[in-house]
């Protein structure tokens, strides 16, 4: 397994471990928590970084990348919106999101929901972190600056957290890497085969109507 990690990501990126980590933190479901055990071992690149160093490649990468899906997120979700096939989807979970919205104001706990925000980024498990964070800010037309700094704040809770795992567990710290990048890759394969499932029922769908 480490072999086939270590050839894509040579591939990519080369053996510089600054650039490779920065790189990986920009990933869906890798992100920055998955990049540091990739930067500071010697499973990967030659001249792995130091945990420090690891942080701050990290860091800089997911924190443009929070800055860039902030900046895009909800004028793409509208371009979605057009989409049928989509609009159903997003009807639901914004419902969803925006009942739980109002529950949170009638409350008078406005920063509750950013502190919220900033939680589901700090953990270091799958199917969360600053994509989802992001997804959510979006969904709820939560405001871009308080969004921002929350995820940020999150964000730098979750890659302590993988540096306390990696201080205290070293040899398993790569696997931090390994069970984000199968994630990752999984997930691409899931979205890949449903689009290619619409696609065909789309199809067939309009063959029977011509027919």
């Amino acid at each position: 397994m480490n072999e086939i990690f270590k050839n894509i990501i040579l591939f990519f990126v080369g053996d510089n471990a600054f650039v490779g980590t920065m790189f990986a933190s920009m990933l869906p479901i890798i992100e920055a928590r998955g990049s540091i055990p990739l930067g500071s071992t010697n499973a990967i690149f030659s001249s792995p970084l130091s945990l420090p160093l690891s942080f701050l490649s990290a860091f800089i990468g997911s924190t443009l990348m929070t800055l860039i899906l902030l900046a895009i997120v909800i004028p793409f979700f509208k371009y979605l919106k057009k989409f049928e096939w989509f609009s159903s989807i997003y009807n639901k979970v914004a419902n969803k999101i925006n009942n739980h919205e109002k529950k949170l104001a009638n409350k008078k706990s406005e920063i509750r929901k950013y502190i919220y925000l900033g939680a589901l980024c700090a953990l270091p498990v799958p199917l969360t972190g600053y994509y989802t964070s992001c997804l959510i800010a979006g969904l709820c037309n939560m405001k871009f600056l308080p969004s921002f700094i929350s995820i940020v704040i999150g964000n730098i809770i979750c890659m302590l957290i993988v540096i306390l795992f990696s201080l205290l567990i070293p040899e398993i710290s790569i696997w931090i890497f390994y069970i984000f990048a199968i994630a990752f890759i999984i997930t691409i394969l899931i979205i890949l085969v449903q689009f290619l499932i619409s696609v065909f029922i789309n199809k067939k769908n309009n063959i029977e109507k011509k027919n």
